[in-house]
């Protein structure tokens, strides 16, 4: 959710350097909450940080954003559609096929580490349960992976169909789902078509209400029309004093936190309205804050390899449980869990570094190429 995008419209170019820097930050949260659960931390045991066993928060704020990054992408209306989604399939495709394969290898030694693990932990339970819905089903979720809708299909009809294999992957499913249909929203909601909107709103209720998974599309369509509307606004914004924009950040901030209280609507209020107010400013003041710490040179490094991250951190973390489970199996509890963190995190860095420059960016830059042609 992943992906890096520059913003185009017809009237300028920018890089909104404070979303990139939030993605740094979100992916990092998913590793965080994913090594957590993996010890059976609870809500009690992180008291008013609990959030961050949660990763689905953060997974939303990718969401939002790429509503807000797909819809700037079309406004500029330079891609028709087999260009767009040429660009797209490139975009997500070779390092999630890459991570996918490293994934299925991995199996047998993730299902091990799970098993071996001198602690119990609900979602450890779960995590087994899904490897072996994986192997029971193998080929089908093989083929649903490899076409990027396994998302779409429930599990009814095939068991833990958005989370077998490499788990994180619901939401790449997700991403694919909204690319193959986000050219035809734009142009509804470009064309002011109010029937063709009603619809939109209409097929969203009634998959809401439906039984279908997470990962299907219009389950989540709430989250991309958000960042579809801040598109809009970051498009026209308002012609204000920088106090005036100051105070709507915070009354903004305020009345998401008391109507949601959900942190993922919290934290894109904040970062946008930030970015919003500070895109044309200079000055030095509170609402500038924000902006500087994701303008942090670190910060937007992970940024920019955010998605590599997400996608690879789980083959690093089962490959450190299994390894500790076989040769450290005695040691603390406590220090199992700073041990993994202590590892994981460089080796998931280095890990996505690599993954982003020789698989990611090769193929963004190809599909640039590819496009051209059409």
């Amino acid at each position: 959710m992943l992906s890096n995008t520059k913003i185009a419209t017809n009237q300028a170019k920018s890089h909104i350097a404070e979303f990139e820097g939030l993605r740094g930050i979100l992916c990092w949260w998913v590793v965080f909450s994913h090594i957590l659960l993996f010890f059976g931390i609870t809500d009690e045991d992180l008291g008013s940080f609990k959030f961050i066993l949660n990763a689905s928060q953060a997974v939303n704020v990718f969401i939002i954003m790429s509503g807000f990054f797909i819809f700037s992408l079309l406004n500029s209306g330079r891609e028709n559609y087999k260009q767009f989604i040429t660009r797209r399939f490139l975009r997500i495709f070779p390092a999630y096929f890459v991570c996918l394969v490293f994934s299925i290898l991995l199996t047998d030694i993730s299902v091990q580490a799970l098993q071996n693990l001198p602690w119990k932990a609900e979602k450890n339970l779960i995590r087994l349960q899904i490897f072996q819905d994986s192997l029971d089903y193998f080929w089908q979720h093989l083929i649903a992976h490899i076409t990027m809708l396994h998302g779409v299909i429930p599990d009814s009809m095939l068991p833990s169909s958005s989370f077998t294999f490499i788990g994180q992957a619901w939401s790449i499913s997700l991403e694919w789902q909204f690319y193959l249909v986000a050219p035809f929203l734009f142009y509804i909601v470009s064309k002011k078509n109010t029937w063709g909107i009603y619809l939109i709103l209409f097929s969203a209720l009634l998959y809401l209400f439906a039984k279908v998974g997470s990962a299907f599309l219009f389950t989540q369509i709430p989250f991309f029309l958000v960042g579809i509307i801040s598109f809009y606004i970051w498009k026209s914004p308002l012609s204000l004093p920088k106090k005036q924009k100051g105070l709507i950040l915070v009354c903004s901030v305020i009345l998401v936190t008391l109507f949601t209280g959900k942190p993922d609507l919290i934290v894109w209020t904040i970062v946008f309205l930030s970015a919003l107010i500070n895109r044309n400013s200079q000055e030095n003041g509170i609402f500038s804050l924000v902006s500087k710490i994701l303008n942090n040179k670190i910060i937007l490094y992970f940024g920019r390899i955010s998605y590599s991250i997400y996608l690879i951190h789980m083959v690093v973390i089962y490959s450190l449980l299994y390894l500790m489970t076989q040769y450290f199996s005695n040691i603390d509890k406590g220090w199992y869990l700073l041990s993994i963190f202590a590892v994981s995190l460089p080796l998931i860095t280095i890990a996505a570094h690599y993954l982003y420059n020789w698989i990611e960016k090769p193929f963004i830059t190809l599909g640039k190429r590819i496009a051209a042609n059409f």
